[in-house]
């Protein structure tokens, strides 16, 4: 039987996987690693794009890892994605395909090499010592495997073709984000006047605080609002 997962690298390379189901994927297992995609060294100032291509069947992984052997020197990593949307039998869904990266120390969710997730809301990331896309952790792209993570959570009955596009930038790391931690919000009690009235009523258990607000990241753009 074949594999439902195919893929294929080139320079461009051709190689044959919400989150809540992120997690849920990974903690089931239900996991495929392609074949990895190799950049050589090159000189500072300089930049390398590489593309994979598959095809996945329904009933694949609810995770696809493509691993990208990084090389020493590199300061940046961007990646974008695309993957077909066929028009499917009324009733059906049509394919729908989440993207994350890991960096070199790991795919374990317990360790420290997860970097980011966008889910379906973005098509491309990059991540660099000094700033990264929102949903992505900022930080020096260290030497060894990192895993660009695919979650088909949906494969029509067509199957889903899938394109990526990773590109190394080379030199020296920029300074590094900095972390600012905002001061300790210190709450105290509103004191409110009704309109119209000459008497103000204090309220001691309703205090000031930040704002909650989503946006992007709420679980559908229908959904989203503050």
């Amino acid at each position: 039987m074949s594999s439902p997962c195919k893929a294929h690298e080139a320079e461009s390379v051709f190689l044959s996987p919400s989150r809540r189901g992120f997690l849920a994927a990974a903690l089931a297992g239900a996991a495929v690693t392609l074949a990895p995609m190799s950049f050589a060294a090159a000189d500072s100032g300089s930049s390398r794009t590489k593309t994979i291509t598959g095809h996945l069947d329904p009933g694949a992984a609810d995770f696809v890892y493509l691993p990208v052997e990084v090389p020493a020197g590199v300061n940046k990593i961007s990646v974008s994605y695309s993957y077909s949307k066929p028009t499917v039998t009324p009733g059906l869904l049509s394919n729908a395909c989440d993207i994350g990266v890991f960096d070199e120390k790991g795919t374990d969710l317990a360790g420290k090499g997860f970097r980011g997730w966008s889910g379906g809301f973005r098509t491309e990331f990059f991540i660099s010592a000094a700033e990264a896309t929102p949903g992505y952790l900022p930080g020096p792209v260290g030497k060894g495997t990192w895993n660009i993570a695919l979650g088909p959570y949906q494969v029509a009955e067509q199957g889903m073709d899938y394109t990526v596009n990773v590109t190394l930038e080379y030199g020296p790391d920029a300074a590094p984000f900095p972390h600012h931690v905002p001061p300790p919000f210190h709450q105290r009690p509103i004191t409110l006047r009704a309109k119209g009235a000459d008497r103000r009523r204090t309220f001691p258990h309703l205090t000031r605080g930040p704002v909650h607000c989503r946006r992007g990241y709420s679980p559908t753009p229908a959904n989203m609002g503050a």
